[in-house]
């Protein structure tokens, strides 16, 4: 296979945009990309205890959830990292259900409401869902 770089596929290189699934997904396998959003977005050191990219949470009879960015923090709390490029008017009941799902399979049965694990669901989107002035 050729190492030489088509004006095709350059073109396509610099279309990519960190909000893109297919750029995304790579960068974001490095544990060191995603600290460096999370301590500008959260203003907090966060130590990870393990992340994934595209995680698949199922729900039986119900609508399952891809997880862009799934971040375990050393003291068990979830954080839910979505990038967003379509604007929509939904992105409120999206966070809230991507919450519900989370909530649902961390959790155990019987276990008391007060042993739950915190859960942060963070959208980063390239408009302003809430006309504030910030794409967050």
């Amino acid at each position: 296979m050729s190492n030489v770089v088509t004006k095709k596929r350059l073109e396509y290189l610099e279309e990519l945009r960190m909000l893109d699934d297919r750029y995304a997904k790579i960068v974001f396998k490095d544990v060191n990309c995603i600290l460096e959003v999370l301590n500008a977005l959260m203003n907090e050191v966060v130590v990870i205890e393990h992340h994934e990219t595209e995680t698949v949470l199922q729900v039986i009879g119900g609508r399952s959830i891809i997880c862009d960015i799934l971040v375990v923090k050393d003291d068990k709390s979830i954080i839910d990292m979505e990038l967003q490029n379509q604007k929509g008017d939904m992105h409120k009941k999206r966070i809230r259900y991507h919450t519900s799902v989370l909530d649902t399979s961390a959790s155990k049965p019987q276990q008391d409401f007060s042993d739950m694990c915190d859960i942060v669901v963070i959208f980063i989107c390239d408009f302003d869902p809430e006309g504030k002035g910030y794409p967050l």
